[in-house]
């Protein structure tokens, strides 16, 4: 499920950003691509591996890059586990990461620019009678994600989840029958879903208030550029022009899945 970040916020932190560092000045500009981390597949948010595939995060690392004057974008296929530990060989990811206080500790993060919770996936032909019974599932994780700490602390199921090092495992296990369910970021459920031709279901979400921002190297000295450059964007507009063309399907989730 997407939830939108208060405009107030991110106008706020837009503005004071902004005055400590914006984009470069003219005749500054960086030679080169903006290297970006991302781990793929992500379809909706990476449509490809080059950033001109199209994609909610792809179109906004191009934005990124145009407004820093960077020469496009290069796309640096990553493991998610190895993003959210700062091990990339980029200048920043954007891959639907979740900021967290564990993760500060290792990496910096920018502001965010998208706000989601967590959604339960099953298929179809079991959605009614999962939606009742979350703890006795089999359930699926894809590695060191905020679905994965969910289903641990909060769904706490009888036999250990099964990690998938992508999602795109993690729904074939499913589709397989290997797992019962896969908990996962509202819009990337809702995407799976909608692609899935009737074959998939949400069965409920879990409100985590979560918020999605770029990831950046530990002492990064790129940060206050790029967290400038992207509050701009969030306060312009940009982001939410962005969010209305990658169009996320809708999806009817049950509030109270978990308690």
């Amino acid at each position: 499920m997407i939830r939108r970040i208060p405009a107030a916020l991110v106008v706020a932190a837009a503005t004071a950003l902004i005055a400590i560092g914006g984009a470069l000045p003219a005749g500054s500009a960086p030679r080169g691509p903006l290297r970006v981390a991302v781990s793929l597949p992500a379809p909706g948010f990476w449509d490809g591996r080059r950033a001109s595939a199209g994609g909610f995060e792809a179109e906004l690392a191009r934005a990124l890059a145009d407004r820093l004057g960077y020469d496009g974008v290069r796309v640096v296929d990553t493991p998610f586990p190895d993003i959210v530990r700062g091990r990339f060989d980029a200048d920043l990811a954007l891959s639907e990461v979740t900021i967290t206080p564990e993760r500060e500790r290792v990496v910096d993060f920018t502001g965010p620019y998208l706000a989601v919770d967590q959604v339960a996936v099953t298929t179809a032909a079991t959605a009614q009678a999962a939606s009742g019974t979350p703890a006795g599932l089999r359930w699926g994780v894809v590695r060191s994600t905020t679905g994965a700490d969910v289903v641990r602390s909060r769904v706490r199921p009888t036999a250990p989840a099964t990690e998938f090092a992508t999602e795109t495992e993690a729904f074939a296990a499913l589709r397989s029958g290997a797992v019962d369910a896969v908990m996962i970021d509202g819009p990337i459920a809702a995407r799976v879903v909608a692609d899935s031709g009737g074959a998939l279901a949400t069965v409920g979400t879990v409100p985590t208030g979560e918020e999605y921002g770029g990831v950046l190297p530990e002492g990064s000295r790129l940060r206050r550029r790029v967290t400038s450059a992207l509050a701009a964007l969030v306060a312009d507009g940009t982001v939410a022009r962005l969010e209305r063309a990658a169009k996320f399907p809708d999806h009817t989730t049950a509030p109270a899945f978990i308690t």
